[in-house]
């Protein structure tokens, strides 16, 4: 069974993170196939949001992230066993 990796950035409900972290792959060169973005819990002042992403190129993407000091996690086939996490 075919497997879709997912880039998965949680961080602070507010305006500018989509395209801050659409800045770094557009610049980098990688296609955004799909995604999703979802607001999450927490207080009225500092909520958290969800952002899903599938690319076509995970490792330009991967690299691009990371030199774009953005935390990601990723899962494939929705499961936890290939969890990473970037972090500069």
């Amino acid at each position: 069974m075919p497997t879709t990796t997912q880039l998965v950035i949680t961080e602070q409900s507010k305006p500018g993170v989509l395209a801050r972290v659409a800045s770094v792959l557009g610049e980098a060169g990688v296609n955004i196939k799909t995604f999703s973005a979802a607001e999450g819990i927490g207080t009225a002042k500092i909520r958290k949001g969800t952002l899903r992403f599938v690319v076509a190129d995970l490792d330009r993407a991967r690299v691009a992230l990371k030199q774009g000091s953005l935390v990601v996690n990723s899962s494939q086939g929705g499961g936890s066993k290939d969890t990473w996490v970037l972090m500069s």
